[in-house]
């Protein structure tokens, strides 16, 4: 099951964040990113890091819309069909 909030379309391709994942979950800041962390994701396949510099304009975009936690560390992007590996650990 995808989350109900609006996928982040990114490079022509569907994606979430891990605060959106864990507002599907209702679940506490970072339970999406533990289980991220076990669900042997494969970045520029199942997930991106956005770059603060090169994509400071999302992200702005996805902290002001309330898409990604203000301020984190780094912003992971998670390809839509690869949710139900993270969402199912």
């Amino acid at each position: 099951m995808m989350p109900s909030s609006a996928a982040v379309c990114y490079r022509g391709e569907r994606y979430y964040t891990l605060r959106q994942l864990d507002e599907h979950l209702g679940a506490p800041k970072g339970t999406s990113f533990r289980r991220f962390r076990r669900a042997g994701l494969v970045e520029g396949r199942d997930f991106l890091q956005l770059d603060p510099e090169q994509d400071a304009q999302l992200l702005a975009r996805l902290a002001e819309e309330g898409r990604a936690y203000p301020a984190p560390a780094r912003v992971l992007l998670i390809r839509a069909g690869a949710c139900a590996r993270v969402l199912n650990r």
